[in-house]
């Protein structure tokens, strides 16, 4: 799952996926870090590589 928010993340949990965070969207560092994302990232060229490191 891929998202900017808290919810997206926990969602993704929920649901037995990974959780990479967005820091460009309207969460917080502070808010995906405690939603424990398995990756954040800070830009949209980075989500590729995120992806791949999950595997």
């Amino acid at each position: 799952m891929v998202g900017d928010r808290d919810s997206d993340i926990l969602g993704g949990h929920s649901n037995a996926l990974a959780g990479i965070g967005v820091t460009y969207g309207f969460g917080s560092l502070a808010e995906l870090q405690a939603a424990k994302s398995e990756q954040i990232i800070a830009s949209p060229t980075e989500l590729p590589a995120a992806v791949l490191a999950l595997n």
